[in-house]
């Protein structure tokens, strides 16, 4: 499946118009028409607003697509210890995933802290 029939599909389960994505997502109608037409390809940050809002992996959105240049752009936004991580964090429960957030939001803090003393 084409990106933008991932896009369509996507919205459509959700019963949105392409207004209503537009306005979920701060992306304006006319770009969201032109991704579902296959006018436009979708950047990094596109997808990445869009695979949060939909709750899916960029990944997902774009398996089997015919824009392989955008999951190389992805993967080249993170280092690659924090791919490891992102990947690792996938493999878990949803569980899982709200206590490793909880802990990473607690190292953070105690970070912060530190740095404050």
């Amino acid at each position: 499946m084409k990106f933008s029939e991932t896009l369509i599909d996507l919205r459509k389960e959700k019963n949105l118009s392409q207004q209503q994505l537009a306005n979920a997502t701060g992306l304006s109608q006319s770009a969201i028409a032109k991704l579902e037409k296959g006018r436009n390809e979708a950047t990094a940050s596109t997808l990445l607003r869009l695979s949060r809002f939909f709750g899916v992996s960029v990944d997902e959105m774009l398996s089997d697509t015919e824009l392989p240049h955008l999951q190389s752009l992805v993967d080249a936004t993170f280092p690659d210890a924090e791919s490891e991580l992102i990947e690792s964090f996938r493999k878990l429960s949803e569980n899982g995933k709200a206590r490793a957030a909880a802990y990473v939001d607690f190292l953070v803090q105690q970070e912060s802290d530190r740095k404050n003393r």
